[in-house]
């Protein structure tokens, strides 16, 4: 299995635009369109991860974000993929976890368009395996820190999340507790479903509200908004059921 260390990481200073993080899609491809419809047209845009699995659509959605040149950020659900396929004793975690939804739609979508499956697998791997494991954005007013899951409380710095191996619970790709406030960082994350979300915890921000579940509260894919000249976000919510 990767190390973080062999996983890209992304600092940047973006000016003068809105910046929009959504939430984890999970192959729901025609939310992920409404949210779209509905973002400011000039805006740097990131994914928190987790593209894949669960949802009908899964290779539409990345071939869609990719399309659009947009960052994504490492989730869970891609790590397990990329690992499933490297290492076979780790397939049936995959599969387990939605993997299932997203090798029948790539075998459907090998079909439509004549190509092996492997061809399509292979080139979603070598895309996952670019994706950075937090993407850090300076603001006038805070330090936006992006990662699936959220850094823990509990240490001195954020940046000792980064020695936590990744097949860990409390890894920046698997963790669901509490959130660590950090000075002058607003962290954004996605991985844990919060009912009637985007939900803000203490400085930080979860942002998946469950688009594959229908469970009361969730069902929706989110994304949050940042401006330069406004420390209040704007949040955005589409349903994805309807």
């Amino acid at each position: 299995m990767k190390k973080w260390t062999e996983y890209g990481t992304k600092q940047r200073k973006v000016k003068n635009k809105p910046i929009v993080v959504i939430g984890d899609v999970h192959g729901r491809f025609n939310a992920l369109k409404k949210l779209t419809a509905k973002l400011p047209r000039d805006a740097e845009v990131i994914l928190v991860g987790d593209l894949i699995d669960r949802g009908p659509e899964s290779v539409n959605v990345c071939q869609f974000v990719r399309e659009k040149g947009w960052q994504v950020i490492l989730g869970n659900h891609e790590w397990m993929m990329i690992n499933a396929f490297e290492n076979p004793i780790m397939m049936d975690l995959w599969l387990s976890n939605g993997g299932y939804k997203t090798l029948e739609d790539i075998e459907n979508k090998a079909n439509e368009l004549n190509v092996h499956t492997n061809q399509i697998i292979d080139d979603l791997l070598s895309w996952f395996k670019r994706f950075p494991l937090y993407m850090e954005i300076s603001l006038p007013y805070t330090s936006l820190l992006i990662t699936h899951a959220g850094v823990k409380t509990g240490l001195s710095s954020w940046q000792e999340a980064l020695s936590i191996p990744l097949d860990a619970p409390d890894s920046i790709i698997w963790y669901r507790g509490p959130l660590g406030d950090f000075e002058g960082i607003t962290q954004i994350c996605g991985h844990t479903p919060v009912p009637h979300g985007p939900t803000k915890e203490g400085n930080n921000w979860r942002i998946d509200t469950g688009c594959t579940y229908t469970h009361h509260g969730l069902g929706y894919l989110s994304a949050i908004i940042f401006y330069n000249n406004k420390p209040q976000p704007e949040i955005l919510r589409v349903n994805c059921f309807s």
